[in-house]
């Protein structure tokens, strides 16, 4: 033991001296076999092992997902040929379960879809009755205000004019007092 502690400085222990004459290889061995005698920590691997760890980790992984993978197909076609199995042989496509199951998924979707459309155009509809409600009832005060203008006699409406004036009315939001005189103008 006595003569190892002397070859310690010989045998480049990098606690004894600034470099280490042994290669990488032969310091990590002698540090494993217990050979490193002043209690220095192992020297760090190469770049080129931490790379292959990492490669090897990703490998792993890699395995582990595609047995995983693997294992739940397995489990969908035992499933699938239990229910098959359970089923009587005259029996149609539309009570086997996992067709109604797929079914039931798509038209999910497919209602999903339609929703969101549904509110778009619902936006949209109403965006586009306020706008035909505002330009409306713009129309109508200037043909009031080029009638009073032109000193005109203001003629009666009709009965569907008056209806439809009514209607836009009822419908149309933040209405002012000033309305009532759109019952007095004609539509030309």
């Amino acid at each position: 033991m006595g003569g190892r502690r002397k070859r310690g400085k010989a045998n480049g222990c990098a606690a004894l001296s600034d470099s280490c004459p042994m290669g990488t290889l032969r310091a990590s061995i002698a540090w494993v076999r217990g050979l490193n005698h002043c209690h220095c920590p192992p020297p760090p691997p190469p770049e080129e092992c931490q790379l292959f760890n990492m490669e090897a980790a990703v490998t792993k992984l890699e395995v582990m997902f595609q047995k995983a993978e693997s294992d739940l197909d397995y489990i969908q076609h035992k499933l699938e040929f239990e229910v098959k199995k359970s089923l009587p042989d005259d029996s149609s496509g539309e009570e086997n379960p996992l067709t109604l199951l797929k079914e039931l998924s798509m038209m999910k979707s497919r209602y999903k879809s339609l929703c969101a459309q549904l509110e778009q155009v619902a936006v949209e509809q109403k965006e586009s009755m306020n706008c035909i409600r505002a330009t409306l009832n713009n129309t109508m005060k200037m043909v009031q205000q080029l009638e009073q203008q032109a000193d005109l006699e203001l003629s009666p409406l009709t009965k569907e004019e008056q209806t439809a004036v009514q209607q836009l009315q009822s419908h149309s939001p933040g209405q002012t007092s000033g309305g009532a005189d759109l019952h007095k103008t004609t539509l030309m």
